[in-house]
């Protein structure tokens, strides 16, 4: 997009609100398609007429953009071309997994995208201001989205966590496009896009934006401390991200240079010593587990041997550390012969790719479904932490076919053993999307350390009992994103 200054002639002036205008006129056309998309989640007629209503205003807004843009002599489809890259990969990296992420990235998307504008506006003629304005007038998805939220948070807090996440996530992506945005030619203009640095201190043979290098969402040098300069100001509080992926706050630490804020990071990785740290953890609460659950593997083995007669554990080969496979151990939840009937259900799965899930699977047992429910099913699981082959807290250990299509970066989550429990399971058990559960293993294994374990299994206690109390009551609870490829391959 044209950067605005006061050398700039009429023509530049001009060729620059064009540019708002296209960019603009794209950012709603797109909210028109993703308003009528999300649509198919809404829980019920009235939110659906709701986002009908949205989408219709959206476009609606398109449709002044592109009669301005066309009487002002310019082609819309040529003044939105250029912005059509970064604002369409950001809707496919952040393409949402359920209802309540499709609210939450409208709200964060529109409110993000309401600010930018707003301020560029401030530096076209006013007639273009009015305009942009006009368009930004908000449709009530605003409050539509809080309602929605504030409402699921209610009745179940434990989607708090992954809707923060989730939110994080779409501000990063979103600081991205506005780089990207802001970068792409002008129209017409064949030449790279506009270097970050410059005019900014950043030697010119610097990364461009959207090159694979630049680290996406960043904000140069001397931009971050003007910004920051402003900011601080108002009388605001600060907080920078380092813009490290996936790396905790405990790897991190000042190493000042030259009076400048550097960082040291520790390498990821666990030394022998904390490996021999980790098992020792493992052993000293599974072992006393084992001796005070007794009477409660004893009262389900007895159920699951009762509802059919069929055995009453269930054996299955998984990858574990190192890629290793081995056998874990749970009671079985799906009735005998159940692998047999996969085919039959294969039509109503509910994910993509070669993993199946269904929330509402027949060929669970009545009994299966509290032990899932309250995850009673995986107490099996305590003999193969003893027997060294997982641990209390890790990954969760995936199938040899799940293996099969993780890329190099997900396979590094095998450098642990796989857990009973972790980081997943307590912040998004709930969440259907494969991108969370990537992020918080890789994350776990990055960043393990003798406190984090302790976090996870305090905060598994009150999760599974939460668990377990809505099940009783006949609460609906949504299921994990575990994924069956055969039968009763169990989640991941």
């Amino acid at each position: 997009m044209a950067e605005w200054t006061d050398e700039m002639t009429d023509d530049e002036r001009r060729q620059a609100v064009v540019d708002l205008l296209g960019l603009l006129a794209y950012t709603e056309l797109t909210a028109f398609e993703r308003l009528a998309e999300d649509a198919r989640w809404a829980p019920s007629i009235a939110d659906k007429v709701a986002l009908a209503e949205m989408a219709a205003a959206e476009f609606a807004h398109f449709r002044t953009l592109r009669e301005r843009l066309e009487k002002m002599g310019h082609d819309a489809e040529v003044a939105m071309r250029p912005f059509v890259v970064p604002l369409d990969a950001f809707h496919d990296s952040t393409a949402p997994s359920d209802w309540l992420e499709s609210v939450v990235k409208a709200y964060v998307g529109d409110g993000f995208a309401a600010d930018f504008y707003r301020e560029v506006a401030e530096y076209v003629d006013p007639e273009a201001r009015a305009l942009v304005l006009d368009v930004l007038e908000d449709t009530g998805h605003a409050q539509f989205a809080v309602d929605h939220v504030r409402a699921a948070i209610a009745a179940d807090a434990a989607v708090a966590g992954r809707l923060a996440l989730w939110a994080r996530r779409l501000v990063g992506e979103a600081l991205a496009v506005k780089e990207g945005a802001v970068a792409a030619p002008q129209v017409g203009d064949p030449g790279p896009p506009l270097r970050v640095g410059d005019e900014r201190g950043v030697p010119s043979g610097d990364p461009q934006v959207g090159e694979p290098d630049h680290p996406r969402g960043a904000v140069e040098g001397l931009g971050l401390h003007l910004l920051v300069l402003q900011v601080l100001q108002q009388g605001l509080h600060v907080q920078v991200s380092a813009g490290l992926w996936r790396v905790g706050h405990s790897r991190l630490h000042v190493a000042p240079l030259a009076h400048e804020p550097f960082f040291s990071l520790k390498a990821a990785g666990l030394s022998p010593a904390q490996r021999r740290i980790k098992r020792g953890l493992d052993l000293a609460v599974a072992l006393p587990a084992i001796v005070l659950l007794t009477p409660i593997l004893f009262l389900v083995a007895l159920a699951v041997k009762l509802q059919d007669g069929g055995p009453v554990l269930f054996r299955q080969a998984r990858v574990g550390r190192n890629g290793k496979p081995f056998t874990l151990l749970k009671f079985r939840t799906m009735a005998v012969g159940a692998e047999a009937r996969l085919d039959e259900l294969l039509a109503q799965n509910e994910r993509n790719g070669p993993l199946f899930k269904m929330d509402d699977d027949p060929r669970v047992t009545r009994v299966g479904r509290f032990l899932r429910a309250s995850s009673l099913d995986e107490l099996p699981q305590f003999f193969n932490v003893v027997g060294g082959s997982m641990s209390m807290v890790g990954p969760r250990p995936a199938l040899p076919l799940e293996v099969a299509t993780f890329d190099d970066d997900l396979l590094g989550r095998h450098s642990l053993p796989p857990g009973i429990t972790g980081l997943w399971q307590i912040e998004a058990r709930d969440n259907p999307s494969f991108y969370a559960y990537r992020h918080l293993d890789l994350f776990y294994v990055e960043n393990w350390s003798c406190a984090l374990d302790l976090m996870v299994l305090a905060g598994t206690a009150p999760n599974l009992l939460a668990r377990s109390v809505r099940t009783v009551l006949g609460r609906s609870t949504t299921t994990e994103p575990a994924l069956q490829v055969v039968g009763e391959r169990a989640r991941i």
